[in-house]
């Protein structure tokens, strides 16, 4: 398996844990998995092959590093077991993970016109020189500009990419459309990689219906700190269905996000249990569909009970972020549940923590479950996070201590209070507890 454009590896390290838990209920007999992770950014490498959530899968050989260049690599070097995989190498399909990738990768241009082809040279300006240091708002700014060159004889130098324009040339009325040459290129160099070819897996906006590209105009900039445009998954399953492939696309329209299968293996027809996990989990109910219902979701989170809440997190399957989203709600309803409610809750919490990938996020996820476990009088279960918890202040002492008083543990209860009061000196609180337990003659 092979994730391209990883970033931050969470992606990757959901996908691992889901592959575990499937891995531990099979009943059959499966090949042993290497998950390749590859970015091209050195930060991003480093950042992920050092993360403390992936050690266990590195260890059990489970997980492996690359640095890529999507755009000119022919080969992977992975970090930690020093192998080099080059042409034909593998002897079984690969798996390609492509989320937001094909997004940010350059694409090619073309204008259709009552049968005429036109390339579009683009060029990017800024009205004005910006007197910033932010990337962001530099992009912001940025403008388009457009010059069109008629195509007089298609001719890419490949004869699917000539169809594939011809196509275009013939079934579109008038429209701009993005081409992804250089994904297509990249794919057909990670496809000589295996001896049988790969199957991939992106999700990403963008049409995957030949309706979908007519009548488009120029591409909209997204700018997010580096600038992105949609994905023609369509000119995909079309240059690969020219070579006997398969591509499975949502037979109904996406509201924002298409995952798209593209099976390009011999026999790419006889693989039914593919076809049928796609139906099920992608067609039926989709990505875009659980991020639409999760936006009604919060549109009446305030007014939902606890069991409402508890439902959604584990369709969910436990997302740390939906659990942060909901934790005010959850501390106000904590003081009202009966004790088979909070321990059902604490179950699920330590089945959040065990997804949480930290990248640096603003909440401190561990602090949080800590105020809520401290709620329910998991006083314990409490400290617990509470010395997972990345701020070392005043108050995260305080909180503990007062777990250690409502446990009766006075010595450690006077330790935090007095670490809580060197670095809050104000707070009245810590020193009312010091008195107390001073008084008491700890």
């Amino acid at each position: 398996m092979l994730e391209v454009g990883g970033g931050t590896g969470r992606c990757a390290y959901f996908m691992l844990k889901s592959l575990e838990s499937l891995y531990m209920l099979t009943t059959e007999s499966l090949p042993p998995i290497r998950y390749i992770w590859t970015d091209l950014p050195q930060k991003n490498v480093d950042f992920c092959a050092s993360h403390p959530r992936f050690a266990t899968f590195v260890q059990n050989e489970t997980l492996d590093f690359a640095r890529f260049d999507v755009e000119q690599d022919n080969e992977l070097y992975l970090i930690h077991s020093k192998k080099l995989i080059t042409t034909s190498s593998l002897t079984q399909p690969i798996i390609v993970i492509a989320n937001y990738f094909f997004d940010s990768i350059p694409q090619d241009l073309f204008f259709f016109r009552n049968g005429q082809a036109f390339e579009c040279q683009v060029s990017l300006e800024q009205p004005e020189p910006e007197n910033t240091d932010s990337i962001t708002e530099s992009l912001t700014n940025l403008q388009l500009k457009y010059g069109y060159l008629r195509v007089e004889t298609i001719d890419t130098g490949n004869h699917y990419k000539d169809q594939l324009l011809e196509e275009y040339q013939k079934q579109i009325a008038t429209s701009h459309v993005l081409v992804p040459f250089v994904g297509f290129d990249f794919l057909e160099r990670i496809r000589r990689f295996s001896q049988v070819g790969f199957m991939l897996l992106s999700a990403d906006k963008g049409p995957c219906n030949l309706q979908e590209l007519d009548g488009l105009d120029t591409p909209k900039l997204v700018t997010h700190g580096s600038f992105s445009l949609n994905v023609n998954y369509h000119a995909m399953g079309y240059l690969y269905e020219l070579q006997q492939g398969k591509a499975h696309f949502p037979t109904h329209k996406q509201s924002h996000l298409n995952t798209v299968c593209l099976l390009m293996v011999p026999n790419a027809d006889a693989f039914g249990e593919t076809r049928q996990a796609y139906a099920r989990y992608v067609d039926r109910f989709s990505p875009d569909d659980y991020f639409q219902l999760k936006k009604a979701f919060f549109r009446h989170l305030d007014h939902m009970d606890f069991h409402e809440i508890l439902s959604f997190l584990r369709l969910s399957c436990n997302d740390p972020r939906l659990y942060v989203q909901c934790l005010p709600r959850l501390l106000k309803l904590s003081s009202e549940l009966r004790d088979a409610d909070k321990h059902t809750l604490f179950t699920l919490t330590e089945q959040v923590w065990d997804w949480y990938y930290d990248i640096g996020d603003q909440e401190d996820l561990a602090f949080l479950i800590g105020t809520l476990l401290y709620q329910m009088d998991f006083y314990e279960e409490a400290i617990e996070f509470y010395q997972k918890s990345l701020q070392k202040d005043g108050p995260l002492y305080y909180n503990m201590g007062i777990c250690y008083y409502r446990l009766m543990k006075d010595e450690e209860c006077l330790a935090c209070m007095e670490l809580s009061l060197g670095l809050d000196p104000e707070s009245v609180d810590a020193k009312r507890i010091i008195h107390e337990l001073e008084r008491n003659d700890i």
